[in-house]
């Protein structure tokens, strides 16, 4: 959990277990204040925090104290002296869950704790060190009248002028010693929890849970085998969590991208792979699909894309690996004949790689909290009911109404709006169960256990006599810790006041928005879309990979099978896509410059060679132009080359040129000179006679020497000399005559 600094609020999102955030050091008040700072989820640098740990989720037997264990780091670079954890609680009962949220998250107008109920002291705590301190709160000092849950804060204190003199301990909460002696301490972290004191319920809340299988963020569009079985094999990521969900109602959304990894290596699949997969058809969960890589559906759609989905497989299938198509059948082996081998699957189609037998097929789970009233109508348009946060939109919730289905009236002006029938997960239960579900150690888990339970407890009283069912969610996003479901569950599910739920009624929405049939008899209710806040980094960012993914779509069509080049790109922005990466932006910044790099190296791999000056001696001639192709497939490019001075004449524009896989390749372009001289000459690759440019256009430097120039020349220089010579012959003859009459 992170302490943040003071005057800033931070989320502290848990039940009797709370994290407190850092404070610089001020005069303490009378009880915890208004304005504490709540904790978010990890520990800043240069902070003091604190967590603080309850021995019991419901109300102990008659007679027995609460104990407490708080745990301090001191993250900041000097000591912290003369500790001293001040524990209060507020006596009146909290009746809602808007009351409690308000108070975990210290919301303005929230209640406020004002009665001490236990102090302990202990020793200085060093920069960079961790301290465990136990505290103990008789059942007489809580002072509460009724079950119920209640709010319960912890501060943590110093006496700067104490040193190491203060003791560990505890001191009596309502002597008038232990205030005199808190007066001039600093506060210097606080935390915000709620005590679950009940030990029934009327009725029990009910508890559907929705949970997706989830890969590493760095997980490519397609696992290769290696991968496969590392995530399968006993202790692997996927073993874990399908461990975690079989024999439970837990729904399980299934990514694609493994089902097609798998089947894809035919018979060079792990064992362990195909054995997880038949395990997971074998499951009697309800499943439903996410999108393939799981990847996030509404920021494409607010970058201007109408979807994003894989565009074939067969880049990645080795026939080997099948059944030939027109194999006949295997005749049968003789009796006793023992078969060591199984048959060769048929090969896969791109529908059949992840083809499952889902019991929701057409239902949708976008990114929570990221659709606007525009985007569920195009989702809804294409799919079946759609998976949202309650934080996404607004319910006109009544005694009548269903807490988990509603149905949304499209707001003014949308496109393409209609009635759209949906299911609510409820935000605050669900990110409980994810931090309980996600915890590093014992006091992380406890104090979201916590959470969990009086969330429950505050929700069933909520109901009354009715038997309410609300959803909850996993996220997406990648965990680095444990995968606590089971023990997570387990212990929700023992509490008084939380049973299991199925999410088939809720799955079941009625699309007529009437009562769903087998949920009891309570309607969808009426909501309207809470317009999610647009996060415009991230679409232009989605805007940019999307871009580059159709520049590479179109530079793929001189390849001898574009479609295995585009499919390829097509899997890898799906994966860069991943809901996976949402709990860590800069990552998955990284990673997005990264494709949108390699992009730019797919559309250069194809690039005109450097050349040297080129001489053309005659009048007509061949201008060489070698182009490189580093790509593994054959292309097929035009060449086009352009005077930029009328001293040479291009006789073909488009010259075809084919290049073999990895290599280079010679065009010549037939040229004709006019005069001599040196000719600049812009030589460009297309991907079609007239098309687009396929990598840089260069100029290649040309010296002409005109073949027909030079011929005149030796013909002027003919005709000159006869001119003399004809003149010559004259002048002599003349002088000859001359003579002649002469004599």
């Amino acid at each position: 959990m992170t302490a943040t600094p003071a005057g800033a609020v931070a989320a502290l999102l848990f039940g009797l277990l709370g994290i407190g955030a850092a404070l610089p050091a001020t005069p303490i008040d009378a009880a915890l204040s208004e304005s504490a700072p709540s904790a978010v989820e990890e520990i800043d640098e240069g902070t003091v925090s604190m967590t603080v740990e309850p021995d019991t989720l419901v109300k102990p037997t008659a007679g027995t104290d609460v104990h407490l264990t708080v745990t301090i780091a001191n993250r900041t670079t000097a000591a912290v002296d003369g500790i001293t954890v001040d524990a209060s609680v507020n006596r009146a009962r909290l009746s809602s869950t808007s009351a409690l949220s308000d108070w975990l998250t210290a919301a303005e107008g929230s209640i406020v704790a004002a009665d001490r109920v236990g102090t302990a002291t202990s020793t200085s705590i060093a920069a960079g060190d961790t301290r465990i301190v136990g505290m103990t709160v008789p059942e007489a000092a809580l002072g509460f009248a009724e079950e119920g849950v209640y709010a319960l804060g912890v501060r943590l204190l110093s006496d700067p002028a104490a040193g190491d003199s203060a003791a560990g301990g505890s001191a009596s909460p309502d002597s008038d010693s232990a205030d005199a002696e808190l007066v001039d301490t600093e506060l210097v972290a606080e935390a915000r929890t709620a005590l679950t004191w009940k030990t029934a319920a009327t009725s029990p809340l009910g508890v559907a849970i929705a949970a997706p299988l989830v890969l590493p963020t760095d997980a490519p569009g397609l696992l290769d085998s290696a991968t496969l079985a590392e995530y399968t094999a006993r202790g692997g990521v996927l073993s874990v969590q399908l461990d975690a969900m079989l024999g439970s109602q837990v729904a399980i959304g299934i990514d694609p991208r493994v089902l097609a990894s798998i089947r894809v290596l035919g018979s060079a699949a792990p064992t362990s792979a195909v054995e997880w997969l038949e395990r997971l058809r074998t499951a009697s969960n309800p499943t439903f699909p996410l999108a393939y890589a799981d990847a996030d559906i509404t920021t494409p759609l607010a970058a201007g894309s109408a979807g994003v989905a894989p565009l074939s497989f067969d880049f990645a299938v080795d026939s080997s690996l099948f059944a030939a198509p027109d194999a006949s059948e295997s005749p049968s082996p003789e009796a006793g004949t023992p078969t060591t081998e199984p048959p060769l699957a048929p090969q896969p189609t791109t529908e059949s790689l992840t083809q499952w037998n889902y019991t929701y097929p057409s239902f949708v789970w976008p990114t929570e909290n990221s659709v606007t009233s525009q985007s569920l109508a195009t989702i809804a348009a294409a799919a079946g009911p759609v998976l949202l946060s309650s934080d996404n939109v607004a319910r006109q919730l009544t005694a009548a109404t269903s807490k988990v289905t509603a149905t949304v009236t499209p707001a003014a002006g949308v496109e393409g709006g209609a009635n759209t029938p949906v299911v609510v997960a409820d935000a605050q239960l669900s990110s409980l169960l994810q931090e309980a579900v996600n915890s590093e150690n014992t006091a992380e888990w406890n104090s979201a256990m916590s959470e969990l339970s009086a969330v429950a407890a505050v929700s069933s009283e909520e109901a009354g006599t009715a038997a309410p069912t609300v959803l909850a969610t996993l996220d997406r996003t990648w965990f680095d810790n444990r995968y606590r479901l089971n023990e997570t569950l387990q212990a929700l599910f023992a509490l008084p006041w939380a049973a299991a739920a199925s999410v088939v009624p809720a799955f079941d929405v009625n699309t007529s928005g009437g009562p769903v049939p087998g949920f009891t008899s309570l309607a969808p209710a009426a909501a309207t879309i809470v317009d999610a806040v647009a996060d415009q980094s991230r679409i232009d960012k989605v805007a940019a990979l999307l871009g580059a993914e159709a520049a590479d779509a179109q530079f793929a069509t001189i390849a001898a099978d574009p479609l295995a080049l585009t499919s390829a790109r097509r899997l890898d922005l799906l994966a860069v896509l991943s809901n996976s990466w949402l709990d860590d932006p800069a990552a998955w910044n990284v990673t997005a410059d990264a494709f949108l790099a390699d992009s730019a190296d797919i559309r250069n791999s194809v690039q005109i060679a450097p050349s040297s000056t080129v001489q053309l001696p005659a009048d007509r001639g061949f201008l060489p132009v070698t182009v490189n192709n580093d790509l593994d497939q054959e292309v097929t490019v035009y060449v086009n080359v352009r005077a930029r001075t009328p001293l040479l004449s291009v006789e073909e524009q488009f010259v075809q040129l084919v290049i073999e896989p990895r290599s280079s390749g010679r065009a010549r372009v037939p040229v004709v000179s006019l005069a001599n001289g040196e000719v600049q000459l812009t030589v460009t690759v297309l991907d079609q006679p007239g098309g687009n440019p396929i990598g840089q256009p260069t100029t290649v430097e040309l010296n002409v020497h005109a073949g027909w120039e030079t011929a005149g020349t030796i013909v002027f220089g003919v005709l000159v000399f006869g001119i003399f010579a004809a003149g010559i012959v004259r002048t002599v003859r003349k002088r000859r005559k001359a003579t002649r009459t002469a004599e």
